[in-house]
């Protein structure tokens, strides 16, 4: 009842700005006698307004559908407000896009962090550590892309993207017989366009790495099922080149994981495999990927650190000793003991350990219930074990 209050007062914000948006006494004080390039400029400038804020309040109408697991959404909140700060306001919606999406710093809604679960499994709390995923997104946008540390990250993007370009001069220079020497990379303008999709695509793929190990270090092994469970083992097709392609992407999550004291399933990169990539035929665009591709994983690893450093704040989950991770581990079976009698867990502590323990469970299809399915019934063990965690949360003696 809380997130439907919650959602009818953003909705009714919103409506109040739809009406602030009619701009009714400026169309209403023009008439036939009015200047024609004003009357024109204020009917398009609402069309616009119109084209750009409908999707907008469908997102916000949906995330009312009662197909969405409500029970899911305070618990994130909370801990978005931990990963981005106390003004982030997160919204979930149900929509019908296969995978999960973000959308952030939308002029109309400051502040706002709108995370579309597909329909199929909007009712689903096993998925919500690919929310995770979608913060990571919020981070680099509000955290990472104004701090100090991504300017500097981009010098050594370029620096990587121009030096291997350098390395295989004789490639390059076959493709671009007009650019005559490595000199020129940085200093003509023809030159630089040659090389910038590849430095544009090596930038999109970083920030898709770092939203993983975002994913990764707040949801721990979670994350990684929840992932197999919507893209494995893989969407057919030629790969989209602002993405690393699958088993590099899987790779990196290993290498994350192991950093971050996580346990990935046994033989996790067998579930996999990698889309189609350019062919032959197109070896300009087919050079400039793989330009883009190396560049990308060679900065990998300090993206691990980096989304590590930023979510090292209280109240965030951390592996990084032995004592902790031992501490998860007895957390996470304890509620996995739970739900194999059929019980909603008590005194979880996070929202994390109830999803990994949920995950646990479903990989060994427990519990065991006459005439239901064991899925179907976990997720209500889930769901109910978010509301007993909402419950203690509330009623927690202050500090």
């Amino acid at each position: 009842m809380r997130a439907l209050t919650f959602a009818k007062q953003r909705l009714t914000a919103f409506h109040e700005e739809l009406a602030r948006l009619e701009r009714a006494e400026m169309l209403e004080m023009l008439g036939p006698g009015s200047d024609l390039g004003t009357v024109k400029q204020v009917c398009q400038q609402q069309l616009t307004d119109l084209w750009d804020y409908l999707p907008f309040l469908g997102f916000i109408l949906r995330s009312t559908n009662v197909r969405n697991a409500f029970e899911i959404y305070t618990p994130l909140a909370r801990l978005a407000w931990r990963v981005l700060g106390p003004e982030a306001k997160l919204l979930l919606s149900s929509e019908w896009d296969y995978s999960t999406f973000v959308y952030t710093q939308v002029p109309l809604l400051p502040g706002f962090v709108l995370i579309g679960i597909p329909a199929h499994e909007s009712g689903n709390p096993l998925v919500a550590p690919l929310a995770g995923h979608e913060m990571g997104h919020a981070l680099w946008a509000e955290v990472v892309e104004r701090s100090l540390w991504h300017p500097a990250f981009l010098t050594r993007l370029k620096a990587s993207v121009l030096a291997k370009i350098r390395a295989s001069w004789a490639d390059f220079h076959r493709l671009h017989p007009e650019i005559s020497t490595p000199d020129d990379l940085e200093t003509e303008l023809f030159a630089t366009a040659a090389w910038a999709p590849a430095f544009a695509w090596a930038q999109r793929q970083s920030e898709e790495y770092f939203c993983d190990f975002v994913g990764l270090r707040l949801f721990g092994e979670s994350f990684l099922y929840a992932f197999a469970h919507l893209l494995s083992p893989v969407v057919e097709g030629m790969r989209a080149l602002h993405y690393p392609n699958m088993l590099r992407r899987v790779r990196f999550q290993m290498q994350a994981a192991l950093r971050y004291g996580i346990q990935p399933p046994a033989n996790y990169e067998s579930w996999f495999k990698d889309r189609d990539e350019p062919s032959d035929e197109d070896r300009h665009e087919k050079f400039l990927v793989e330009l883009a591709d190396s560049a990308a994983d060679e900065l990998a690893p300090e993206l691990i650190s980096h989304a590590d450093s930023l979510l090292r704040r209280p109240g965030l989950p951390d592996r990084s000793t032995e004592e902790l991770r031992a501490e998860h581990a007895a957390t996470v079976q304890r509620i996995y003991d739970d739900f194999c009698v059929v019980a909603p867990a008590e005194k979880t502590g996070h929202l994390v350990h109830i999803l990994n323990a949920g995950w646990k469970a479903a990989m060994d299809n427990v519990p065991q219930v006459a005439d239901h399915s064991p899925q179907e019934i976990l997720r209500e063990l889930v769901l109910k074990s978010l509301e007993v965690l909402e419950y203690e949360t509330k009623n927690a003696a202050p500090a």
